[in-house]
């Protein structure tokens, strides 16, 4: 599903998110992250060691909750779908694209040698929330 300007602007802007998998139990796993989107997926970037990485290997389900750090009672988005893309070729590039819109540096500062970072990106299937217009 096409998601609305105003919801994209969210993912596109220095806001965070929380990612919510499931474990293998069923139960959630909620985690912050830094978010991005390329128009037609949201997206957020990770390594291969991380635990919502291998959840999403398993159980492609997930959530995604976007707030603007602007100003926090303006509203916010949750975005449901399905991880469809792991994309470690580009994985080291866009970290540092999001090092520079998070942290204003040119590189990500945590990096550690030998890690492999990857695009999780999310086709959107539904999302709700509070003064984005959410859908029904």
């Amino acid at each position: 599903m096409a998601l609305p300007d105003n919801v994209k602007q969210l993912f596109s802007g220095k806001n965070f998110g929380t990612v919510v998998t499931r474990r293998a139990d069923g139960t959630p796993h909620s985690t912050p992250v830094w978010v991005d989107t390329d128009g037609e997926h949201v997206m957020f970037n990770t390594n291969t060691i991380r635990a919502k990485y291998k959840h999403l290997q398993r159980d492609p389900w997930i959530a995604i909750t976007v707030l603007p750090s602007e100003n926090l009672q303006s509203g916010y988005v949750t975005v449901y779908g399905k991880a469809v893309e792991f994309d470690t070729e580009h994985g080291g590039e866009h970290i540092d694209a999001m090092a520079k819109k998070y942290l204003g540096e040119d590189t990500y500062p945590w990096l550690q040698p030998g890690e492999e970072r990857v695009i999780v990106k999310v086709k959107p299937e539904s999302y709700d929330g509070y003064g984005v217009g959410a859908q029904d």
